[in-house]
Parts: structure tokens; sequence; C-alpha cells
């Protein structure tokens, strides 16, 4: 006796009723499937169940804890639009037509939503910027250990050593950018070994050349990051002291520092700090002791005219 289902050596082998044989096999097919589907629904459940957790650790810290306000009395000065940190606590505010305000920022400020009582204030000195004449606005500065190292829309690169002196600080022209004009920003500072690093971006191009100065004074390349937004969205450069990363300081508040070098030899890093939450026209931004960074931006407090306000935040 053989099942009626087995085809071979009996009747139903002569008798073509394979098709029963086919359909049961599909039906066979269509179950397995059936149980494959419900398995992979499953898995993907779970896995849906857990994105909310995953992104929302993946939000950016709200912008109020991260910066604040720092309280300063500024002088009377066109409107800053460039930011230069010594790396120790000391920030100068500058406006591109050769003027600023210097200050010393405490190790940690107090934020504030009101208007700071006179006894809190940091007060900035002003100063000119003297032996600029015919060099162009200012384009970036970096504060090193000689003093500021100053790019100008002419193609120079100017320095002014020690600090302010009666409301002066003197610069000198100690050297021409590798390109001298169509500027749309640059930035330099001096490194570790005394020699020069410059960082341009020419106009209509959304990538940032590096270059090393030699020995004799020529420019080098060394290398070509793209910018992590439009050149039109930049609001300013600053470089660190030692040049050994860059800021870039968005108009909408974000910043961006690209790491220029490390001992690894990596590929150029980012990472941001967040804006604020208000309304406020950013300008520029720079390192400052510890990890942190200070933001310069204007806006209207009450019914005040436009004025500089300055942040600190922890970088992100």
């Amino acid at each position: 006796w053989m099942t009626p289902w087995t085809r071979l050596g009996s009747r139903n082998e002569w008798a073509h009723t394979g098709g029963s044989d086919r359909r049961l096999h599909e039906l066979q097919e269509e179950e397995e499937l059936r149980r494959k589907v419900a398995g992979t629904a499953e898995r993907l459940l779970e896995i849906l169940a857990g994105m909310p957790d995953a992104l929302e650790g993946e939000k950016e810290t709200p912008p109020s804890a991260l910066l604040q306000r720092a309280q300063v009395g500024w002088p009377v000065l066109p409107e800053p639009q460039l930011l230069a940190c010594d790396g120790a606590g000391s920030v100068a505010a500058l406006t591109r037509a050769h003027s600023g305000a210097s200050l010393r920022l405490p190790a940690s400020s107090s934020s504030s939503s009101g208007t700071a009582g006179a006894e809190n204030e940091t007060l900035a000195e002003h100063f000119q910027l003297k032996g600029l004449d015919g060099l162009g606005e200012l384009l970036g500065a970096s504060w090193g250990e000689a003093g500021l190292l100053l790019t100008t829309a002419a193609g120079s690169l100017a320095e002014c050593a020690g600090t302010p002196k009666q409301g002066k600080w003197s610069c000198t022209e100690v050297a021409k950018l590798p390109a001298a004009a169509g500027l749309s920003w640059a930035v330099a500072a001096r490194k570790g070994n005394g020699r020069l690093r410059a960082a341009l971006v020419c106009e209509d191009e959304d990538g940032l050349a590096l270059f090393d100065a030699a020995d004799d004074g020529q420019w080098l390349p060394a290398g070509e990051v793209q910018l992590p937004f439009t050149s039109k969205a930049v609001a300013s450069f600053s470089m660190q002291a030692a040049g050994k990363s860059v800021l870039i300081s968005s108009t909408d508040g974000r910043v961006v520092e690209l790491a220029l070098e490390d001992s690894e030899g990596t590929q150029p890093g980012r990472r941001s700090a967040a804006k604020e939450d208000f309304a406020l026209e950013w300008r520029a931004a720079c390192s400052l002791e510890a990890g942190r960074m200070a933001h310069l931006a204007t806006g209207y407090e009450g019914e005040a005219s436009l004025r500089p306000l300055l942040f600190t935040s922890a970088l992100a």
C-alpha cells in the first residue's frame, strides 16, 4: 500500500493527478511566507518602539542651557563684527573699520535676561588700531602670544604687538596673503614654531584653503576643507592660537570648529555649539580657556539702541 499522493509507481502516476500535489506544496510555501512576514513585523515593531528614545538622545541641548550672557559695559563704538580670544580669558571685539574694545572675562559668567547693575559689569576698553591705513577693512583676527594677527581685504597680514596702550594698538604689515584679490574671508595665526598659517575663502567658493609659510616666507598649500555651510551663510572666521583649528560662525548662530591638525594625523573634525533661542544678529566666536567659547552678537535690549552682546558657552 502506498499513500494516494505518491505518484511514482502508483496509479496516480498514470492518472495525472500531480496537480493536487503542487497545490499542497504552494500552500506550504504560503504558510512559511506568512510566518516569516509575521516574525519580521515583530522585530520591526521592537526596533521602532526604541527609536523615540534614541532620537531623543540626539537632540540638541536646549540653547539656554549652553549659553550664558556676559555682563559687559561697552564703550561707544561702531558695531563690532569680529572676535579674537587669547586663550586665557581676554577678548577683543573688532569692527571692520579698525577699532574695537577689549576685556577680560571672569572664569565663569553668570547668565541674566535683564540689565545687569554696574557693579556686576566687566568694562570693555575702547581702542583704535593704528598702522593699517590703505590695507582695507578687516576680514579676520586671531590673538596669540605676540598679539593680534589681522587679515585685511587688500590681502595683507598685519600684526599688532602686545596690548593696547592709552587707547591705541599699534600694528605693522608683516606679509601678503597667498591671494590678494577676490577674498571673502581670511584668517591667520602663528604656529608653535612661529611660522604663519592662513586659511582663505575666495568669492563664490565653499571651500576653505589652507596655506603654511615656509622658512623663506613663501606660502605653501597645506590642504582644503569643505565649509560646513555655504560661504554666504558665514558670519566670520577666527583661528585659534598656534593655528590648530578654525572657528566658523554662521549668521544663524551656529559655530563649527574645523580641526586643522592633531597628533594622530586624522582628517579635520568638527564640533558645534548650539545657538541662542531668541532673535539676535550673530557675528563671531572665538575659543576661551578650559574649552569655553565666546560668542558675539548684536541686538536690542528693551528700548535701547542696537548694542553688542557677549555670551560664553562650552563646546558641544
